[in-house]
């Protein structure tokens, strides 16, 4: 199975030239300004698209996603996971929008007990694990506004993933997204690949 991934496109899409696969997978952020309006037209351009499967989740700025699910009626052209999963060619693929409150974004949660509420429903046997923002330390380090150290990923996230790794042996977490945008990057993990 061929999965193609892309991730932050934030309304530029259609700018891509997409290979071909048997999946097509976007984690997150096709909004620029979180418009009803960007959905439609990302949906369009989904539906130009010959991949078989597309599996979409939400990122921080697609924000009419967090803020009224009726929006998800405008995605017709693809499979939009949140906390939920999907089969395709035998393949469970599992997708979680959620990531650590940064600059009041969408699908910000504390880290901490109310992030770890979120990765811990993900159910045992996924075998690819799709969120919007990097693991632990793993591409994930920044500098904020005050030049202080900062890592977008959860550490909660982390200790999930490694539950998973026990139910599943073929667990991959291969597309963590771009959420941070400083590090375009692929990371081998353990088991899996990790593209930021």
């Amino acid at each position: 199975m061929k999965i193609v991934c892309l991730a932050d496109t934030h309304g530029m899409h259609s700018k891509l030239e997409v290979p071909y696969g048997d999946v097509l997978i976007h984690a997150g952020d096709f909004c620029g300004m979180g418009r009803s309006l960007e959905v439609i037209a990302f949906n369009e351009w989904l539906g130009t698209l010959p991949h078989p499967a597309k599996i979409v989740i939400a990122g921080n700025h697609d924000r009419p996603f967090e803020r009224d699910p009726s929006a998800r009626a405008f995605l017709t052209n693809a499979i939009y996971l949140q906390d939920s999963e999907v089969t395709v060619a035998g393949i469970r693929f599992y997708g979680i929008p959620w990531q650590p409150a940064f600059c009041n974004w969408a699908f910000n949660l504390q880290r901490g007990e109310e992030l770890k509420r979120k990765w811990d429903i993900i159910p045992n046997g996924i075998d690819i694990l799709i969120t919007h923002g990097p693991p632990h330390k793993i591409g994930d380090l920044t500098l904020s506004g005050e030049m202080r150290r900062f890592t977008f990923g959860d550490q909660a996230r982390e200790a999930e993933v490694s539950r998973l790794w026990t139910y599943s042996r073929r667990l991959w977490e291969i597309l963590t997204a771009r959420h941070w945008h400083g590090c375009d990057q692929c990371f081998k993990l353990q088991r899996g690949i990790s593209a930021n």
